[in-house]
């Protein structure tokens, strides 16, 4: 009865871990967003706009998101449309640490990202820099 007990014990931790994993997600906290910046492509042209959420609850990081909107001019027959998503992307030199972000020391000039994060353990600041390019794609210049 007792190995019987422990097994369903162990099966039920299974089935809990998936829920708390996407409950963690949920829960990320919009800091900001900052739309800025020009893209060309052969497919299109547009804008790009930076999406900064805090995830985690003890030791709180930065995620950071580029979008990649699309801009349609109006025509003679069409009005002008909203701006369309055509790519998103993770800056995983960043969001995939233990960075923190400030809002309020994000810039986003031309096709140049730049956020100045603080490590949540060491306290260390750094810089991140980002060229910014056609749909999909960017390219971190380290430190900068």
């Amino acid at each position: 009865m007792k190995i019987l007990a422990a097994a369903l014990l162990s099966l039920s931790f299974l089935v809990v871990a998936p829920c708390v994993a996407e409950t963690d997600a949920d829960q990320a906290e919009l800091l900001g967003t900052l739309t800025g910046g020009s893209w060309h492509s052969r497919d299109g042209q547009g804008s790009y706009r930076v999406i900064l959420e805090n995830v985690g609850f003890e030791h709180v990081s930065c995620h950071v998101w580029i979008e990649w909107l699309a801009t349609t001019t109006p025509g003679k027959k069409q009005p002008a449309q909203p701006p369309r998503l055509v790519a998103r992307a993770s800056y995983n030199e960043i969001s995939s640490g233990f960075w923190s972000c400030n809002p309020k020391k994000v810039g986003l000039a031309g096709a140049t990202l730049t956020i100045h994060a603080k490590h949540t353990y060491s306290g260390e600041n750094h810089k991140f820099c980002a060229v910014l390019g056609a749909p999909g794609e960017y390219r971190d210049q380290g430190l900068c």
